[in-house]
């Protein structure tokens, strides 16, 4: 850990250990001062980002994001990242606002419509920056090639809803509900909470069942052409690296919007 945080630095808070290492990998390459830190996981409930606040399991792991958000900032860290798309989009990112706020901690949030003019004013020497993944997910769906996002099943319904290019709108409800058990999957190989998924710890680390899920959206999503695809969950890196070792001749091009997350922080941290 860094003995003066300085603006640069990003503090990344992951409520789950594989995925989180792996989201954490993309910001040490550009900030090799950054820290990984974990929060607390307590048994939660997927829900959609309006849902957040009256979801009392996923209440639980915002109320440990805040307190190593607050606990940082008190050290002297300014740049805040969440390891987690769900737990990153605007929605969940509000109600982690409103808490800090609370607690007399000023957090600003990060976003496609206020970058520009963040990164032309002085910051605040007490201001914590909270980039949310509403701008980077923002800023890939503007593609040309309009990549097809995959992610947890409540926030494939959420973002469906605000007319982006996934399963759901091309009626194939049952691929975003595979995505969803493959999420699970991986996240019983990192040994993290899977008590509310509703499929048993067996059959989550059965490794041929898990071939056979991945191997059935791969065949699935090439036969339906799709070569793009947005890794919108911080497990699906993982699960889509297994998947090109099980199926070498697809070409598909992923993108990580931890990739671009990190993109954007070099224009507030610069």
């Amino acid at each position: 850990m860094p003995s003066q945080p300085n603006l640069t630095t990003v503090v990344v808070i992951a409520p789950d250990k594989l995925s989180g290492q792996i989201y954490f990998d993309e910001f040490k390459k550009k900030y090799p001062d950054s820290i990984l830190v974990f929060a607390k996981v307590r048994p939660r409930i997927l829900s959609t980002p309006n849902d957040i606040n009256i979801n009392r399991d996923n209440h639980g792991v915002g109320q440990d994001i805040a307190n190593n958000i607050q606990k940082y900032s008190l050290r002297g860290y300014r740049n805040f990242a969440v390891a987690c798309n769900t737990a990153a989009y605007s929605h969940y990112a509000q109600y982690l606002q409103r808490i800090l706020q609370w607690r007399k901690i000023k957090l600003t949030l990060v976003n496609s419509r206020n970058i520009d003019t963040l990164n032309s004013r002085t910051r605040h020497p007490d201001e914590n920056f909270l980039l949310t993944n509403t701008s980077a997910i923002k800023i890939i769906f503007s593609s040309k090639d309009m990549p097809l996002f995959l992610g947890t099943y409540p926030l494939t319904q959420y973002l469906t809803r605000q007319k982006f290019n996934t399963l759901i709108k091309s009626k194939h409800d049952d691929l975003a509900k595979l995505v969803q058990q493959i999420i699970w999957h991986v996240k019983a190989i990192g040994g993290d909470d899977t008590s509310t998924s509703g499929i048993s710890i067996d059959e989550l680390l059965n490794p041929k069942i898990f071939d056979q899920r991945i191997l059935q959206l791969g065949q699935s999503l090439q036969l339906l052409g799709h070569k793009t695809f947005i890794v919108g969950c911080t497990e699906l890196p993982y699960a889509f690296k297994h998947l090109h070792r099980l199926m070498p001749n697809y070409h598909f091009k992923t993108i990580d919007p931890a990739t671009l997350v990190s993109e954007i922080y070099k224009i507030i941290t610069s």
